[in-house]
């Protein structure tokens, strides 16, 4: 078993734990189907908005960026790529 299964599996069970409670909580005590309904829509939508900003996070942190011009004459080549010379 690999050690990011564990990983998984806890931060699975506290995600949900979290959801629940957040639509719980928006529902209110004794609420019924409809207020339960209206609660898990507001938990899965927070849910939702935190996964988006994941995403931009991701992109915007570990997107390839291009390498600056460091002349006008362009980056050296890196050795032994060069135009071999005749002896």
């Amino acid at each position: 078993m690999h050690p990011w299964t564990t990983s998984f599996h806890i931060g699975s069970a506290l995600g949900i734990a979290t959801l629940s409670s957040g639509a719980v909580a928006r529902a209110g005590p004794g609420a019924g189907p409809a207020a339960m309904t209206e609660g898990f829509q507001a938990a899965f939508a927070a849910a939702a908005g935190v996964a988006l900003l994941g995403a931009v996070l991701a992109v915007l942190l570990f997107w390839p960026r291009a390498p600056a011009a460091s002349s006008a004459a362009g980056p050296a080549p890196a050795p032994g790529t060069g135009p071999r010379e005749e002896r």
